[in-house]
């Protein structure tokens, strides 16, 4: 049987989210809502994907019951605006890091999701702070 790459392997439950990303973001009408199970919501990979979906909706977070994995919860964007340029945008680069997921590991950094930290924080880490703690 022939086995993916490590660093493919490592890449697949971020390439099968950003897919279903792109077709909710596709598919959404005005005013719609997303609901998307993420995990750890201080990873950064979470922090930009909340960060994106933030501009073009309103975001909160829910935790479900303790059975519940500890680290996962529930980002729920309603009033989703499809056709702003975050969301226009978001749908290009997931599609872009999509295609990037399967490339090297060099070709995946280069392409992928490689915002600076400081601008993501000071633009959007007060409410993160804010939405971290209702979860």
């Amino acid at each position: 049987m022939h086995s993916r790459a490590e660093y493919r392997e490592r890449r697949k439950a971020w390439r099968l989210l950003t897919s279903q990303l792109v077709l909710a973001l596709e598919q959404t009408r005005v005013d719609g809502r997303i609901d998307v199970l993420l995990h750890k919501v201080d990873a950064w990979g979470t922090v930009e994907l909340l960060h994106t979906l933030s501009k073009s909706s309103l975001l909160q977070l829910f935790k479900l019951e303790k059975k519940h994995i500890k680290s996962s919860f529930y980002a729920v964007a309603e009033r989703v605006q499809p056709h702003k340029v975050d969301a226009l945008q978001a749908v290009v680069t997931w599609k872009e890091l999509h295609i990037a997921n399967f490339g090297s590991g060099k070709e995946y950094y280069e392409n992928g999701l490689n915002r600076d930290v400081d601008d993501v924080l000071s633009s959007f880490g007060t409410k993160l702070i804010h939405l971290g703690r209702l979860n």
